[in-house]
């Protein structure tokens, strides 16, 4: 009903979820319209389990790199090995940074009585606090004073099983603090979005965790781009992917392997000097992926390609 009541000029499938690109597919059949796909997350890795969904998506990628007329991925990796797998794919490939619009942000940072680390989003066993922890627990040991002052907050999840074992062995555990999905304050009235983007902008130092699977080399984990927007100082722990390692350098944050604990240490230690006196402050810059350019690179990918 609806094909019949307007005249459509494009097919736009966004994923995230692969039946997105399936029903495209199907439109595009039926329709004859050009197909532009956009790739969220890894659709097929080779480590992968081979089971039925991971075939299904194997010969979900391979339909939209023959048949799409144009398809994008957020990272470099992602084109790559999406590319060797798929030659059909030839110039029809490209790479956008999503970016995100500037949060509105009702705060300001102001020095506490903490030096408050704080990690926002989700963990679990292949992306944990492990790093991050034993550096912390070797902190603790060498400066007293860092153990009675650093507070480790954690927004969105709770503690991963991994996370939690790390934290008892180390007796660390009183140095964080879960706070779980965070809902709607029936006081304030201030909505759970609105809480996490205050404590964002608040936090002395945000903590980007990667993770550590063979996929990481094709994603960039989104909070990113929220991140950058803080103007507060970034500490990524993060495994084989140099797009990422490029970015926060290019924003004068920092980043390390997770297997880098002395080199995280160090980092830690360094900040928390800085924030001790009074020097750790905004860094006055906001990020350098507004959505704004990922739309123009898409208007004029899909001009070119209509004219």
């Amino acid at each position: 009903k609806l094909l019949k009541s307007k005249n459509f000029e494009l097919i736009y499938s966004t994923g995230g979820a692969n039946c997105a690109h399936y029903a495209a597919s199907m439109l595009k059949k039926r329709m004859g319209l050009p197909w532009i796909a956009e790739i969220h997350d890894p659709m097929y890795n080779i480590d992968w389990p081979s089971n039925t969904k991971t075939k299904w998506s194997r010969k979900l990628e391979q339909k939209i790199c023959k048949e799409a007329d144009l398809i994008w991925w957020f990272t470099d990796k992602a084109k790559e090995r999406a590319q060797k797998r798929n030659p059909l794919l030839g110039e029809k490939g490209h790479v956008i940074i999503p970016g995100c619009e500037c949060p509105k942000f009702s705060t300001e940072y102001i020095k506490g009585e903490f030096f408050n680390l704080a990690h926002f989003g989700s963990l679990h066993e292949t992306r944990n606090l492990v790093p991050l922890i034993r550096a912390i627990s070797k902190n603790s040991k060498t400066d007293p004073s860092f153990g009675r002052k650093t507070r480790l907050h954690i927004y969105g999840s709770h503690l991963d099983s991994y996370s939690r074992t790390e934290a008892k062995k180390h007796g660390v555990e009183g140095m964080i603090i879960e706070h779980g999905r965070v809902e709607k304050d029936p006081i304030s009235g201030k909505s759970g979005r609105q809480q996490v983007l205050e404590a964002m902008r608040c936090s002395d130092l945000l903590i980007l965790l990667h993770g550590e699977s063979s996929d990481c080399e094709e994603y960039i984990p989104s909070k990113l781009y929220e991140y950058l927007w803080t103007q507060r100082p970034v500490l990524g722990i993060i495994w084989k992917n140099k797009m990422l390692e490029r970015m926060l350098k290019e924003h004068n944050h920092t980043s390390y392997q997770n297997n880098e604990i002395a080199e995280i240490s160090n980092s830690l230690k360094q900040t928390f000097n800085l924030w001790k006196n009074n020097m750790l402050q905004d860094n006055g810059r906001g990020s350098g992926f507004p959505t704004s350019q990922a739309v123009s690179e898409i208007l004029c990918l899909v001009k070119n390609y209509l004219s």
